[in-house]
C-alpha cells in the first residue's frame, strides 16, 4: 500500500510534515498490524497514532484511528475497550 492512500484515510492534512508523518506511520503500522492479525500491536500503534494526532489537533485522523482501534477491540472481544472506544467518539463528535 502507498503512504498517499494511509494519509487520506487516516485524513491528514496541513500540519507540519515531520509530526503528520510520524503520525501517520503509527497509523499506517496499526493497520499492517492489524491485516495480519497481530491486534495486540495494532492497538499499540493506533494508541500512539491517536496521541499524535490529538497533539495535531486534527479530530478526523483522531475519530478514524479511535474509529480502527474500536474496531481491533471488538475483534479480540474486547467489549469494555471497544466501549471506552465507542465513548471518546462520541465525545469527539459531540464537541465540535
Amino acid at each position: 500500500m502507498h503512504m498517499e492512500r494511509f494519509i487520506a484515510e487516516a485524513g491528514v492534512i496541513g500540519y507540519e510534515e515531520r509530526r503528520r508523518k510520524f503520525a501517520t506511520i503509527l497509523f499506517t503500522l496499526g493497520r499492517v498490524a492489524q491485516a495480519i492479525e497481530a491486534y495486540p500491536q495494532a492497538t499499540q500503534f493506533y494508541a500512539k497514532g491517536e496521541q499524535k494526532f490529538r497533539n495535531l489537533n486534527d479530530t478526523t485522523a483522531i475519530e478514524n484511528t479511535l474509529l480502527m482501534l474500536q474496531d481491533v477491540y471488538l475483534r479480540q472481544g474486547k467489549k469494555e475497550q471497544a466501549e471506552r472506544a465507542a465513548s471518546k467518539i462520541r465525545n469527539l463528535r459531540s464537541s465540535r
